[in-house]
Formats: C-alpha cells, sequence, structure tokens
C-alpha cells in the first residue's frame, strides 16, 4: 500500500511549520559516509519519503535503506516557545542508534538552507553534530553530517553525505 503524502502542515499552524515542505513527496538518494580509515565507503541507495503528520503539526522523513545501513524515521515538530526545530531519529530494529543519536537535535531554517545540531555517541566516545540540508530545489537538495569529537574544536566535515532527487 503506498502511503499518502502530505505536502502542507495544518492551514493554523504557525508559518514556520512550512520550513519542512521541501521534503515533502518521494526522493532517490544517494549517500556515502566515511569509515574508521578515513575514505569514504561503496555508495548505497536509499528512498526518502516526507510527508506531514499530525494533523499537520510535525513532519515525518522516512529513510529505506537495508537494514541497518539507515532503515528509520526521524520526527520533525517547531518548538513554537523555543523558536526552533526539534527532530528525533529512530533507527528499525533497534532502541538505540550508534550510527546517530538517541537524543533530540534541533535548529533552525535560515538563508534557505536547514541547520541543525544535536550530540550522540558511537564506537569513538561522545561527539557533536552539524545537519545541514543545503542546495534545495523543487528537484534536489543535499544532506550532509559533520562529527566532533573535540567539543566543536574541528570538524570532520562531510562524514555522510545523501544527493537527493524527487521521484514525485
Amino acid at each position: 500500500m503506498k502511503r499518502s503524502i502530505i505536502r502542507s502542515p495544518n492551514p493554523n499552524a504557525p508559518e514556520e511549520f512550512g520550513q519542512f515542505a521541501f521534503l515533502a513527496g518521494e526522493w532517490d538518494c544517494e549517500r556515502v559516509q566515511m569509515l574508521e580509515s578515513g575514505v569514504y565507503g561503496d555508495p548505497t541507495h536509499a528512498v526518502l519519503v516526507g510527508t506531514y503528520v499530525l494533523d499537520g503539526y510535525a513532519f515525518e522523513d522516512e529513510m529505506r535503506a537495508p537494514f541497518g545501513r539507515g532503515l528509520g524515521t526521524t520526527w520533525r515538530t517547531y518548538d513554537v516557545d523555543k523558536e526552533q526545530w526539534a527532530c528525533r531519529w529512530l533507527q528499525a530494529g533497534t532502541d538505540t542508534s550508534q550510527s546517530f543519536t538517541n537524543d533530540w537535535f534541533c535548529g533552525n531554517f535560515a538563508d534557505g538552507e536547514v541547520r541543525l545540531k544535536g550530540s550522540a555517541h558511537n564506537e569513538r566516545g561522545a561527539y557533536d553534530f552539524r545537519i545541514a540540508f543545503t542546495n534545495i530545489s523543487d528537484r534536489h537538495f543535499t544532506w550532509k553530517l559533520a562529527h566532533s569529537y573535540d567539543g566543536g574544536e574541528s570538524w570532520i566535515e562531510d562524514f555522510a553525505v545523501i544527493e537527493a532527487t524527487r521521484r514525485d
């Protein structure tokens, strides 16, 4: 059964709820991620499906990649009091996500880009991360993940990169 895609927020929601409308729909994604050796692994294909949920007061984007390599969903809602997006990743098949985060990550849309940040841990230890949605258009966006293991003094840029092309 194909899921219905809702492309706009509830009309009664504050205008900020429309900031993720660009992500509504189906996307073909090519993802590369840096390996422990510091080189990129082979590209992984995934499909992302984004839609407004909860009567248009939240956004969900579901990543369909091979199990254990990014099969999961991100829930996003705009916190009106804090004036920022609050997001949470849920990876299929586990109650923890060593590959990403078990906690909320937050940020805003500015200058045509989405910038989010949070903290997590993996086999190397605790780290801060930044996520950016850039090159946003009707047919494409770039998603980038950067890591810092030293409290933000230095960053591993492009730790993971997704190039997405609209399918629908």
